[in-house]
């Protein structure tokens, strides 16, 4: 059994919790890797050759000037991909033309039945196009962030098709995988389109969700939607890479595509309709406003691809997909404000300040290579640059985890600070109980009401050394209430001269007494030196954490209720004693 003198008690991520963020975090470090180093598209910006293709490679938008004595490309051209070798085909051939550092190309066409060449300058793309790329990926980074948190904290169909649409919903374009050289170039980009286009299935998901109570029928409904979205994502990624790596024809692939993706739409919106329907009250307010959200998102989704690149310019467009933002927003504001989803992040404050902590780590690295990378391409200080980063980053990380707790308890757990503000001034109030029922009182009632627990109980040591349920509150009638003489962790407490761990809910011994891991915080009181009771708190959900500080405002808490008590004992006896005296002297 672990012994008193062990470190301060923290809360940690049991196996299944750290599998879900392992999985979740490879996920959204994938997705965000891609596209958040084109940020550096502020130093060095693309050029783009003002000309778009459809999936068939043939020219829907031309250049309106071209560099003299050359061909103009004409809408109607087809682009021969084919012409150019493996090696070079890259994202920037078909559909939106754009380079990152040849500004002159030489392009192989095909005009009526001609093969000829043309001759296109890039011009440098606007500083309202690189401001809104920069702005689009700082909110995909948000809503990605977001989108895996919901699911992380409570991981269920509605928080995973959430996290779907975060992960490919208005995924900014990635230009970075020309930076890699075929057959790898290749692999991250089919990745993407996959996830990308899984986006309208999973709000539709989303939003059968929200219209089924039926876990049966949510189950069914996932498992058909799963396998729908993956046959369509999949061939969202075959038509990207038919049209760009395999130099063939896709428009039909394309038109497949964008059938079923209108048909999903208008079973989303019936969904959302049903959803609606069925609620009644301030939950229909909440649910109308996600769904007027949504329907502003997915308006601008669909002018994005009605529109973009044949007549909508790169900011345009990007401006139209940065209102996917605008649900997620609405969605967090309904879930840490209204418990929307059932969600009550009290539940797993460690997984929230774990995840939020990587995210922050994963942050800084990430900006210290790019940044570092700026420097190594314009200056001769990149490693000094890289070497102060890291000092001034070691020596501000206490300030960081500082801000990190005040983030998290003011805008995910707003009510953490009155609890434990409460919990300090229970505390210091069982120093002057008058009597043992004020004590258990307060152990019974007072202590679950500001944690809201879902039930309490006090376990008293009994004449042969056993224990026995003599106090209780909601006490769940599966769980254990009595204690032997020779029950195990009879013995190995008074093996440990009655000692037990202050962090006992981790001890395997009483854990095995509550079915499901329903216990939340278990603790002794002490008197004369032995463990004289066992304070037990548990809660309806499994897993409920307490976070590092009310585990030791409790332990606290847990000192003076066996201080108070042994001075409403000693009180007794002095009082008995003053009394006996008294009729003595007479």
């Amino acid at each position: 059994m672990e012994s008193q003198s062990a470190s301060l008690p923290t809360v940690q991520l049991n196996r299944w919790q750290s599998v879900r963020l392992t999985a979740v975090g490879i996920v959204i470090a994938f997705m965000l890797l891609r596209v958040v180093p084109d940020v550096y598209r502020f130093m060095v910006p693309l050029g783009t050759f003002n000309y778009a293709t459809n999936d068939d490679s043939v020219v829907i938008k031309a250049p309106a000037t071209r560099p003299k004595g050359t061909d103009a490309l004409l809408v109607g051209d087809k682009v021969r991909i084919d012409r150019i070798r493996p090696f070079d085909r890259k994202p920037g051939l078909a559909r939106i033309g754009f380079t990152q550092y040849n500004f002159d190309r030489w392009l192989p066409i095909e005009r009526k039945g001609v093969e000829r060449v043309v001759h296109l300058k890039a011009t440098t793309e606007s500083m309202a196009s690189r401001a809104v790329i920069a702005l689009r990926i700082f909110l995909y980074v948000g809503a990605v962030c977001f989108g895996a948190l919901l699911l992380i904290v409570n991981p269920r169909l509605a928080t995973f098709a959430f996290f779907l649409f975060c992960l490919g919903g208005a995924e900014p374009t990635s230009f970075t995988d020309t930076l890699f050289d075929p057959p790898w170039r290749e692999i991250p980009a089919w990745i993407g389109d996959t996830i990308s286009g899984q986006a309208p299935y999973a709000l539709l998901l989303f939003a059968l969700s929200l219209a089924v109570n039926s876990h049966r029928a949510r189950f069914a409904i996932g498992a058909v939607l799963g396998v729908i979205a993956v046959a369509f994502g999949t061939l969202h990624a075959y038509d990207s890479w038919r049209v760009t790596y395999g130099a063939l024809p896709a428009e039909t692939y394309r038109f497949i595509y964008a059938r079923a993706e209108t048909i999903t739409n208008v079973l989303t919106t019936l969904a959302f309709v049903a959803a609606l329907i069925r609620t009644r009250g301030a939950e229909r307010q909440r649910v109308v406003w996600v769904i007027a959200a949504f329907a502003l998102a997915g308006a601008g989704r669909i002018l994005s691809e009605r529109y973009f690149p044949a007549y909508l310019s790169f900011w345009e467009n990007g401006a139209l997909l940065s209102l996917s933002i605008i649900p997620v927003v609405v969605v967090w504001i309904a879930v840490v404000k209204h418990h929307f989803f059932d969600v009550d992040f009290m539940v797993s404050r460690a997984l929230v300040y774990t995840a939020i902590t990587a995210a922050v780590l994963f942050v800084v690295g990430g900006s210290e290579e790019l940044l570092t990378y700026i420097f190594y391409n314009n200056t001769n200080l990149a490693y000094g640059f890289t070497i102060a980063v890291s000092l001034v980053v070691g020596s501000t990380f206490g300030k960081v985890r500082d801000f990190l707790e005040s983030f998290v308890d003011r805008f995910i757990f707003r009510e953490r600070h009155a609890q434990r503000t409460e919990l300090e001034r229970v505390a210091a109030e069982l120093l002057d109980a008058d009597d043992a029922a004020t004590v258990y009182s307060v152990l019974l009632h007072e202590v679950p009401r500001i944690l809201d627990l879902s039930f309490s109980g006090i376990m008293m040591r009994l004449a042969d050394g056993g224990y026995t349920l003599a106090h209780e509150w909601n006490w769940p009638p599966e769980c254990v209430n009595e204690l032997s003489a020779d029950h195990p962790l009879t013995r190995q407490i008074y093996q440990s001269r009655g000692v037990l761990p202050e962090d006992a809910v981790r001890s395997t011994m009483v854990k095995s007494l509550f079915p499901n891991d329903r216990l939340t915080y278990a603790a002794p009181l002490y008197f004369d030196r032995n463990v004289s009771a066992l304070v037990l708190y548990g809660h309806s959900v499994s897993g409920l954490d307490i976070d590092p500080e009310e585990r030791i405002t409790l332990i606290r808490l847990m000192s003076n209720a066996s201080i108070a008590l042994n001075a409403i004992e000693l009180a007794m006896y002095r009082d008995a004693f003053t009394e006996e005296a008294a009729l003595h002297r007479q």
